[in-house]
């Protein structure tokens, strides 16, 4: 007992006792140590000490939580890009490719001519938009008080709307108040017109530092669609308020989609486009400096690769949160679970095994769904409760966290001195 004594004076000489927490800390902030009871193993007894490593922990800790995001990333954006081909017949199946997703996005019918387009967008279609100036939402006003007249006028024809302006009373009219009825106004005389607030925060220069923004807001006027076939102005004809809130000063024109699809040019009123006959949806987003190629093929083998490509990210997803248990909290791991066990029946008739560490396996059952059972595995997948929803839910709700929030508790590392 003597030595069993002096062994634990040596092993903890170099550690403080920390009066707060009862546990021993080295002298310098690494971790903390608490001796455990003394107990007989083999032949002689054994000395039990608990080691808690807190900065290499907050270290591996940190790199577990980035690679989680990444995770988080990587599945999401797997799902997003999935689409179960239309139709019921998978020899019809047609799957749409673009070689720049951020230009232009696709999507193919069943029947779709198999073939490669190529698209240049020189400009896409526009809403014709005026924006007010930027001012303090909840201050009082300065606009004037009383009864304001304007006009829309609108591809020749003139409507006048009235708004009222307060500022007296125990209640007077914000910048916001004043916003909302112009904007109530606008979209109660003309259903070609959309006219909403848009809150911001803009920079306040104080002496306060935790005074360093304001809620500040604006109104946009547009038309409802792009193009310009709706041109229209915003006039003051009694008061100024549309000129004081430079609402006459348009800020976007509106404009049709130019592109050219295989070598002939075409203009569009909307963004939304098609070729083949209906068959092949183009929404085209931005122009584009180089040239996009689109590829539709077959479907059917494109789908079920995506389809393994998804359920082998989202098994990798999920050996990820198993291994790194001592850095991630396991309610990450353990909603995820819930969410696909509650689709489990579902899964297994079109295909799908579940196992108890909660991957997923596809099984011979997979082809035949595919190609006898096809609405029912469509509906397994992408329903509103099926699979790959349920998957996006979970990782929204992670993806919209705090990362910090889903970090484990430290864990002490045990050691064993045997004497």
């Amino acid at each position: 007992m003597q030595f069993l004594t002096a062994l634990i004076k040596l092993v903890v000489m170099d550690f403080i006792l920390d009066a707060v927490t009862g546990l021993y800390r080295q002298s310098f902030p690494f971790g903390y140590l608490r001796t455990g009871k003394a107990s007989a193993r083999k032949s002689g007894s054994s000395l039990v000490i608990s080691f808690t490593p807190e900065s290499t922990h907050k270290v591996l800790q940190a790199k577990a939580l980035d690679e989680l995001t990444e995770k988080v990333t990587e599945l999401t954006e797997l799902i997003d890009s999935f689409h179960f081909p239309e139709g019921n017949d998978p020899i019809l199946f047609r799957t749409a490719t673009v070689s720049d997703s951020g230009d232009v996005t696709v999507e193919a019918q069943a029947g779709a001519d198999i073939q490669t387009y190529e698209l240049d967008i020189d400009a896409i279609a526009r809403a014709k938009t005026f924006k007010s100036i930027v001012l303090s939402a909840n201050a009082e006003t300065d606009l004037a008080e009383g009864t304001h007249s304007f006009e829309i006028e609108k591809n020749g024809t003139v409507q006048s709307v009235d708004i009222s302006v307060s500022r007296s009373g125990s209640d007077p009219d914000t910048n916001r108040d004043v916003l909302a009825k112009i904007a109530r106004a606008v979209n109660e005389a003309d259903s070609d017109l959309e006219a909403e607030v848009v809150d911001v925060e803009r920079k306040v220069y104080s002496g306060l530092s935790d005074n360093l923004f304001e809620e500040a807001t604006y109104l946009k006027v547009r038309t409802r669609e792009t193009g310009d076939s709706v041109d229209f102005i915003l006039q003051d004809s009694s008061g100024t308020i549309i000129n004081d809130l430079k609402l006459d000063r348009s800020i976007q024109a509106g404009g049709k989609a130019v592109y050219t699809l295989n070598d002939t040019a075409y203009e569009s009123q909307t963004n939304s486009v098609t070729a083949d006959g209906g068959k092949l949806k183009i929404e085209l987003l931005d122009e584009t400096d180089r040239t996009v190629t689109i590829k539709v093929e077959n479907g059917a083998d494109p789908a079920k690769e995506q389809i393994a490509e998804i359920v082998s990210a989202h098994n990798d997803y999920i050996n990820f949160l198993d291994n790194s248990r001592s850095y991630i909290d396991n309610s990450v791991k353990n909603s995820m679970l819930r969410a696909v066990r509650e689709i489990k029946t579902d899964l297994e008739q079109v295909g799908f095994a579940l196992d108890q560490s909660g991957t997923i396996q596809i099984e011979d059952q997979f082809e035949k769904a595919f190609e006898e059972n096809t609405d029912a595995l469509r509906q397994t997948l992408t329903g509103s409760d099926g699979l790959f929803p349920v998957m996006s839910k979970e990782l929204d709700e992670v993806s919209e966290g705090d990362t910090g929030d889903y970090a484990a508790d430290i864990r002490s590392v045990i050691f064993s001195l045997y004497l």
